[in-house]
């Protein structure tokens, strides 16, 4: 038993002990698991307004009604953002709902499975106006607006159908260029409260990648489904993950964050894609430029 788990990583060490109130802020997370669950529940229950993604109205309710139950001195907010990733329509229609009703956001996790990277590039890209105002708004640099890219598995993870490319190697090529090739919007006219100042904050939105969560043996796997306790204990240290990603103070754009909430090295294979180029030029911009295309005509239509 003490050797079972000898080669998992590190125990996280930006846990919900590092943060102390985050009334302030909103957070969007796309997809209920028991790691986004869990994110969910650390945000919550440090008072933040949390956007939960879910499909249908019940499903929000359920979710929200045991969050509000473990957390019951919360003074946070709970709220649906009503899209289905594979219903590409309702993504502009969520979008829409959110900013009505907010001014500000702040990290946006998004939870990418193999086959609705499309829906999730359009809902970053929709909300990268208003997550690049939130930015504009400190008059110091602070890099704490950002986009969570989570890769599914890799590189065991099916390809996209639309490149071939490996689903893990398109979400860190696209949080990459993400970062250089979405330029902020003009601020000047589209909120006053914006500092347009030389020394405004020059940090911008962070655009970070998560990589999958390590890999059980077949023994490793039976021992969790066994031990509801060991279980419980894996989905908190993965969502201190995604909370060290979204909220770190040393994470930057380009970081490769793995478990248990540290700094990894891009893999080889992601990093092959990221420095190579093709005859149509850099690899990492082809890659963004064709679903920009896709993403308007997925709007479009």
């Amino acid at each position: 038993m003490p050797t079972l788990f000898s080669a998992s990583p590190p125990l996280p060490t930006f846990t919900p002990g590092s943060l102390i109130d985050l009334s302030s802020k909103v957070y969007i997370i796309t997809s209920f698991t028991s790691r986004t669950l869990g994110l969910a529940k650390i945000l919550y229950n440090l008072h933040a307004t949390v956007y939960l993604g879910c499909p249908s109205s019940s499903r929000f309710e359920t979710a929200a009604e045991d969050l509000k139950q473990a957390c019951p001195d919360s003074k946070g907010h709970l709220k649906p953002l009503l899209f289905d990733a594979k219903d590409p329509e309702r993504v502009t229609g969520a979008v829409k709902g959110f900013l009505e009703q907010e001014w500000r956001l702040d990290v946006l996790f998004l939870r990418i499975g193999t086959d609705d990277l499309l829906v999730h590039f359009a809902l970053a890209s929709l909300l990268l106006p208003l997550l690049h105002r939130t930015a504009s708004r400190f008059c110091h640099p602070n890099p704490s607006i950002r986009v969570v890219w989570m890769a599914p598995s890799s590189p065991s993870a099916p390809p996209c159908s639309t490149s071939g490319l490996d689903t893990a190697v398109e979400v860190y090529l696209l949080a990459n260029a993400s970062s250089t090739l979405s330029p902020p919007p003009s601020t000047t006219r589209q909120d006053p409260h914006a500092h347009t100042l030389p020394n405004s904050n020059p940090s911008g939105v962070q655009h970070v990648c998560v990589a999958a969560e390590p890999e059980h043996s077949t023994l490793q796997r039976a021992m969790l489904r066994l031990l509801p306790a060991m279980l419980q204990d894996e989905a908190e240290k993965a969502a201190c993950s995604l909370l060290y990603a979204g909220l770190g103070p040393d994470v930057r754009s380009g970081d490769w964050v793995v478990p248990w909430g540290r700094k990894g090295e891009v893999p080889e294979h992601v990093r092959t894609y990221l420095v190579g180029t093709t005859e149509r030029g850099n690899v990492s911009a082809s890659v963004y430029a064709r679903y920009e295309k896709e993403m308007k005509q997925m709007i479009a239509g």
